[in-house]
Order: C-alpha cells, then sequence, then structure tokens
C-alpha cells in the first residue's frame, strides 16, 4: 500500500502506452483523419446526403487549415482560432474515443515495459493478500490530478480491482475507487458507465454521442475550473509529501492553474519524467519548480525530473 500522501499529475504522456495520443499525435490524427471519420459515421448512420454535402467542405477546411497552419497543438490552434471551437472540440472527442476503442493495457500493450498503470496498481495492493484485505484498497493516499480528457486510469482501475478480488459487488468497487481522487483539470469525455457515464469503456460511439461530450471537455479559453475545485487540489498538492510528474511536458500555465511552483517549498519530495527531453530542458524544468524553495541547496536533488518513462520512474523512486 502507499501510505504517504503521494500526487500523481498526468499529463498527454502518462496514457500514451496504452494506445492515446500525445499532442503530436492528436494532431497528425486530427489533420489525417477526423473529417473522414465523422462523414464516415454520417453515412452509416444514414443521415441526409444534403447534411452531409453541408458537413464535408467544412471539415476538410478545418483539417486543411489546422495542418497548413504549423501550429504544433490542437490547443495553440483553437486559442488562436476561438471561432473554430466548436468543431475543434468534435475532432478532440472523436480522436479520443476513437483511441479508447483501440487502447490496449497488460499483456496486450504494445510495449509492456511502459505499463506504468499495473505497476502502480501492484504496489497499492501488494499487502493484500485474502478477500477480505480489499477493504484496504481505498486506504491508499494517492490522489490524480490529470490534464487528459480520456477516462482510461479509471478503467484500468475499476477492471483490475473487479477482477482481483472476489468478494466485493459493483457498488462496493465504485465506493473504493470513488475515494480515490482523480481530478480531470479541463473535464473528461465521459465517466465510467459504472459511475454514472452514459456508455461502456469502448463504446461504439454515435455522432449524437460525440456532440454531447464534447460538452464535458473544455479548451483553452473555455479553461476556468471553478474555484472550489481548484481549491481542492491546490490543498492536496500542498498536504502532498511525494509529488509524481507523469508524462508531463511542465507547460507553465498548466503548472500555473494548479498553484504551482508556488506552492512547493522544498518540503515535498518531488519526482518527474523528461522522457527525450535535452539536458538544458531537465534543468530549466527543475529550477523552475524549485525556485520557490526555503531551502535552494545546489546540491540537493529535489525535484528529481529524469530522462525515464513513468514506470521506470516509479520504479526506482516509488
Amino acid at each position: 500500500m502507499i501510505r504517504q500522501k503521494t500526487v500523481f499529475i498526468l499529463g498527454a504522456g502518462a496514457s500514451c502506452p496504452y494506445g492515446y495520443p500525445t499532442g503530436e499525435g492528436l494532431r497528425k490524427d486530427i489533420y489525417s483523419n477526423f473529417g473522414k471519420r465523422i462523414i464516415s459515421l454520417m453515412k452509416k448512420e444514414g443521415l441526409s446526403e444534403i447534411l452531409i454535402n453541408r458537413t464535408s467542405p467544412t471539415l476538410r477546411a478545418f483539417c486543411e487549415t489546422f495542418f497548413n497552419s504549423s501550429t504544433p497543438s490542437i490547443d495553440l490552434f483553437l486559442a488562436r482560432n476561438m471561432g473554430l471551437a466548436d468543431t475543434g472540440k468534435l475532432a478532440i472527442v472523436s480522436s479520443i474515443l476513437e483511441a479508447e476503442k483501440k487502447s490496449a493495457f497488460r499483456e496486450n500493450m504494445t510495449d509492456m515495459k511502459q505499463d506504468w498503470y499495473s505497476y502502480l496498481f501492484k504496489e497499492m495492493t501488494k499487502e493484500m493478500i485474502d478477500p477480505e484485505s480489499c477493504e484496504k484498497f481505498s486506504e491508499n493516499a494517492v490522489t490524480f490530478i490529470t490534464f487528459n480528457y480520456d477516462r482510461s486510469l479509471e478503467h484500468f482501475l475499476y477492471e483490475s480491482f473487479r477482477n482481483s478480488f472476489s468478494l466485493p459487488s459493483i457498488d462496493s468497487i465504485i465506493n473504493h475507487l470513488n475515494k480515490l481522487p482523480i481530478y480531470h483539470v479541463y473535464g473528461m469525455i465521459d465517466k465510467l458507465i459504472e459511475q454514472g457515464g452514459e456508455t461502456p469503456y469502448r463504446t461504439n460511439y454515435s455522432m449524437d454521442y460525440i456532440k454531447r461530450m464534447t460538452k464535458n471537455i473544455k479548451v483553452v479559453h473555455e479553461r476556468n475550473p471553478s474555484e472550489d475545485y481548484l481549491a481542492e487540489i491546490k490543498t492536496v498538492i500542498k498536504k502532498a509529501t511525494r509529488i509524481y510528474f507523469l508524462g508531463f511536458s511542465y507547460a507553465h500555465e498548466n503548472l500555473e492553474i494548479l498553484g504551482l511552483p508556488t506552492l512547493l517549498d522544498g518540503n515535498q519530495e518531488i519526482y518527474g519524467t523528461a522522457l527525450n527531453f535535452t539536458k538544458k530542458e531537465i534543468m530549466e524544468t527543475r529550477e523552475y519548480l524549485r525556485k520557490n524553495f526555503k531551502i535552494r541547496d545546489p546540491q540537493l536533488e529535489n525535484p528529481r525530473i529524469i530522462d525515464v518513462d513513468c514506470r521506470m520512474l516509479l520504479r526506482d523512486w516509488l
């Protein structure tokens, strides 16, 4: 079990091993597949040719404009083109739902060596050796703060817990999972159906479903989480003894919305992945996170920002 107060802050790289796109991958999927995916879905659902013919040029123009803009991310593109937000949200949701359908876990993954979900679940349950011990699961002192829209973490935890222990009812399992806080800073496409969502994981989505799910996510100019929600997140971070950044890009605007680095005073142990970062980028990230430390000992390796993937970081430092 994890008894120290531990916070995991997740970026796109945290979901990537399970088949979800990074910012770069999302850009490629949108400009390559979004228009064709939506038109194909409209035809499959038997929508009118008039509606399809009216929609197709709009989608094609969006994809071409995004591609030719050379803008590295859909977020930045929509920040610069707020009038395209509705179409952009359709693109994001459809890409994530498509990734969900193809997502893979455990031995079905492309690279099991990056399976940090399984490693973390093992650490959270390794003292639970009989059916009754499952009651201890929600005693793990962990909180997840994610900038991702997907629900892969919730699905993995639910499926793993349900198949690990024979005694709990579905309601009991959900109760345990609900006690592990998972904050989606900018929203999520849908809850698990077991938690009150509309559809099962890997659903065969419809146009109507995609449109409804766009209301659950926020793009750049809409990103204004409630003060109460942010206050909860900041309280959790402030009380943490350990903070792990996993698959995170350390964009200053995302750190600042969490109250970072202001809330970091050197009393927390901080660890972070920096896969494929340069030495200069790692040094700059480390210095930015520790700029409010009360004690700024250059020899003190805190934060530890390391060029490794999520699983390797946890294996070494969890």
